[in-house]
């Protein structure tokens, strides 16, 4: 039997989470892609959501989608080692990929070229990847 998924990999989507100390409850939204799936027959599907901090499960009706994957297969070449560029528009997921996986001024060429490319989705982009930014250009 297939299994027929509301979300698919490499959606950008978002979720509410809740921090709990003794002094506070701190509710915040975290943003993040898909990476794996998991079927529950009894509930609610769940999906396994990466995000600059950690890796959540999530259930389905918790996740709103911010953006779908294109799952185009366009031609894909090498502009630096470790950082893939297309012929045409990326997807708001590669373009995160890109600059998850760029250090330092490819880093910041990567991000700029993604909220240029995807100005709709700058916040989201911005939420993912804020913390690589700092780490690996600012502090480079």
């Amino acid at each position: 039997m297939k299994a027929d998924f509301e979300y698919q990999l490499g959606d950008l989507v978002s979720f509410n989470s809740r921090r709990l100390t003794e002094e506070y409850i701190d509710d915040f939204m975290l943003t993040g892609i898909i990476i794996k799936q998991r079927l529950v027959f009894t509930a609610d599907n769940k999906f396994l959501v990466k995000t600059p901090e950690k890796n959540y499960w999530v259930s389905r009706p918790a996740l709103t989608l911010l953006s779908r994957a294109q799952n185009k297969k366009l031609d894909r070449y090498p502009i630096h080692s470790n950082i893939t560029c297309k012929e045409r528009t990326m997807s708001v997921q590669n373009h995160i990929e890109n600059i998850l996986n760029a250090e330092g001024q490819e880093c910041l060429d990567a991000w700029y070229i993604a909220i240029n490319e995807h100005p709709q989705n700058a916040m989201e982009i911005h939420d993912v990847v804020i913390d690589h930014l700092v780490e690996n250009t600012f502090l480079y």
